[in-house]
Formats: C-alpha cells, structure tokens, sequence
C-alpha cells in the first residue's frame, strides 16, 4: 500500500499512537484511494490549512470514523458535515480501539468545543480494548484485570527510531526481498527492546481480558464522567457490522447492544442507538434495488481495505443525522 506524503500514524506514550498533526499524505491501493490532511490537533479535514477545534460537534472511534478509504467529503464525517450543515471534530484514527477512543477524547476535551460527541461503535473496538494490538511493532493500551481489580494496562512501544525506520520502508509497499527480511529482522529487534516486557505477558494471557459487560460498562461510565464534568452530550451508535455479520453471525452484535442499552441507561449523559435503525436503512437499500447485502456488499463496501465506499458512507452518515 504505498503512502506519499507525511506519516500520518506515529507513536504515543499513552495512546499507543496517534495521527500526526499538520500532515497531509496520499493513500493508494488497489480500488480505493485517499488524501488526507489533518489540523494542529491531528483532526482529518477536507484540505490542509483547516481547523476543526471549533466545531460543537465531535465523532470519536476507529478507521471508520476516520474516514479510511474515501476522500474527506465522502467519508462518514464528511458526509454528517454537509447533512448537518455544520462541521465535526473528527477524533478518528485508525485502528484505535474503544479504550483508545475515549482516551483521545479525554486528552483533547479541553482544546475542543464540542457540545455533542458521537461513538461510532463496533463490536471490534471493544475486542482492541481488550486483547490486541496495532501491528507487529506498535501497542495499544488495554483493559486487564490485574490481581483482581480492572486496570488499564499502558502501551509499550519499542523505540521511537525503530518504529521510524519501520515505518518508512512500510511505506512504499510491496519490495524485494531483502526489505522483507528486514523489515522481519526490525520486528524481532522490536519485541527485544520493548520497554516492558511484563506487558507482553499481560497481552498473551487471555484469562486477563474482562468479559464485556464489565469493559463496557467501565467506558461508558468514563465517557459519562467526562461528559459531565465537560457539559457536552454522548451519542453512541451501534454500527450495522454487514460484513462481519456474514462472516461470523449476529451474537457478539446483539450481546453488545444488550450491554450497551443497559449500561446507558445508568448515565443520563449517555443516549445509545442500537444498530436496528441501520440495518433497516442499509437493507431497505437494497431491497430497492432487488438483491441483498450479502449479494451485492461491493455496493456499499471497498474490497481492498474492509471499510464503507462513498455510498455506505452516505448511509450511514444518513441514519445518524436523523437523530440529530
């Protein structure tokens, strides 16, 4: 997947990582391409120059909420804007988790002005919140039950240099064979330099991930406190998960959307919409059109990265702005 342009994902103490402020780069695969430019806060914008601090709307999540595979006007984010005649804070980045989501959102609350943020949820933020990480060389924080008591276990990033270099022969793409040799070599020199390798033990060991009733109602009750102490309101939609549906079946996305619903209700900063209004938008869509999701996904779906197309996009970005 070459990249022209600045790095747009770099490391983070406490996140894990981030996106890169004032950068603009130039994403292309083989169907779907983006440009991306971000703000002094590492916002996605339409062009470079643009702020988006001001803005009384913020969207937090992962790569959808971010925009990956569109253009900024066609994204989800960028689409709400033109429905809402008003511009978002655009918090997204890719591959975060939910853990990471509110973290950003914490750290960012008093450098922005929003009165509404929105969650773009799906079931996999919470399972990155849990046990997982980026790549082979970058880790996010996660939720861990240490002797007993639920904790937030920090990243632990091999040295910065070493992510760089990495990062800059990743890049360019495909290569011959001796870059992937070294590239392998720098993944190896990675885990060996890492600056805590009790973490490696905590992220292996899945007895310590908390079930999910406990991590969500442990993130929410963190976006409720902020939402308080911020005096801003918290939207969480439940996105339709069409294409992990198909793959894996419905049970997680109902689990959650029980979760969820419960959970919410316990905070009335908090408003959460489970994915039926979604669904119904998406199918209604293709009942229009005489097929079905799982017939005709490339309409709404990119093949080469697993996210939304422009017009996927515009349907979800539809049923959220209907409740705005």
């Amino acid at each position: 997947m070459p990249v022209t342009g600045d790095t747009l994902y770099i490391p983070d103490p406490h996140l894990g990582f981030t996106i890169a402020a004032n950068a603009s780069a130039r994403i292309q695969r083989e169907v779907s391409r983006e440009s991306v430019h971000t703000d002094s806060l590492g916002l996605r914008t339409t062009a470079p120059g643009q702020e988006r601090a001001t803005a009384q709307v913020a969207a937090i999540g992962c790569s959808w909420t971010e925009g990956v595979g569109c253009d900024y006007e066609e994204s989800i984010v960028g689409q709400l804007e033109k429905l809402l005649d008003r511009p978002v804070a655009n918090l997204g980045v890719g591959s975060y988790s939910l853990l990471q989501s509110v973290m950003r959102l914490e750290h960012l609350a008093d450098r922005i002005a929003a009165k509404d943020v929105i969650v773009l949820y799906g079931s996999w933020l919470l399972n990155r919140s849990l046990l997982d990480r980026k790549d082979t060389i970058i880790y996010r924080p996660i939720l861990a039950t240490v002797a007993g008591n639920l904790s937030v276990v920090p990243p632990s990033n091999p040295p910065r240099w070493l992510i760089e270099i990495y990062r800059s022969l990743e890049k360019t793409g495909e290569g011959p064979g001796w870059k992937r040799t070294l590239m392998a070599k720098l993944r190896g020199l990675a885990q060996r330099l890492r600056a805590d390798t009790d973490a490696e033990a905590t992220w292996l060991n899945a007895a310590a991930a908390p079930d999910r009733a406990t991590a969500l109602a442990y993130l929410v009750g963190r976006l409720a406190s902020l939402a308080k102490s911020r005096g801003f309101r918290v939207t969480v939609f439940h996105l339709y998960e069409y294409e992990r549906e198909l793959r894996e079946g419905r049970s997680v996305q109902l689990i959650d959307n029980m979760i969820l619903s419960k959970v919410a209700d316990l905070h009335p900063e908090v408003r959460f919409i489970d994915d039926s209004g979604m669904r119904h938008r998406i199918t209604t869509f293709f009942r229009g059109r005489g097929t079905t999701v799982e017939d005709s996904l490339a309409t709404i779906h990119w093949p080469d990265n697993n996210h939304p197309n422009a017009t996927g996009c515009e349907l979800i970005a539809q049923e959220i702005a209907a409740h705005f």
